[in-house]
């Protein structure tokens, strides 16, 4: 109740006398939201958690077959040398490494290679471009982690500074 009582005055009270009128394990379980997704907003049913790939199923028989299904493709792949049926592992938020490869691409370059940044002389200039350089290039992974620290500082100077 610590993390409600702060938003209380947002809600309604009869929905507040509602929810705590749930017992806690219902309330805590995944089950009351995955049927209450199942009935309002079915066409997300078929949509797999992120954390377990799982569909958020309140049937326990279709959970189950999708478990099945799941297990075996894990399964299938870990004895293949091929993995002829790849098993994600790490779901993103976000593409980074593409954005700046391709939509967000001017507006880096804008930032990086302007007047006022080559005037800084905070960074080497040459080691700049040749950081985008390869970064462009897509043969190199986690280039972003470099490339974003320097931008954000840019961009920070430019803010409180210029």
């Amino acid at each position: 109740r610590g993390y409600i009582e702060v938003r209380i005055p947002f809600f309604d009270y009869d929905l507040i006398q509602f929810l705590y009128s749930i017992p806690a394990e219902t309330r805590g379980g995944k089950e009351l939201y995955w049927a209450m997704i199942q009935r309002k907003l079915p066409r997300y049913v078929w949509v797999p958690n992120s954390n377990d790939e799982l569909l958020p199923l309140y049937t326990p028989a279709l959970r189950d077959f999708n478990d099945l299904g799941l297990k075996l493709k894990r399964r299938i792949a870990k004895y293949t040398h091929q993995r002829l049926f790849p098993v994600n592992t790490t779901t993103l938020y976000a593409d980074y490494e593409n954005y700046l490869r391709s939509d967000l691409r001017q507006w880096a370059e804008d930032i990086l290679y302007s007047p006022i940044f080559k005037e800084r002389g905070i960074f080497n200039q040459e080691f700049v471009k040749t950081l985008m350089k390869r970064h462009l290039s897509g043969n190199e992974e986690w280039t972003i982690g470099k490339i974003a620290p320097i931008i954000t500082y840019e961009m920070m100077l430019r803010k409180y500074f210029d």
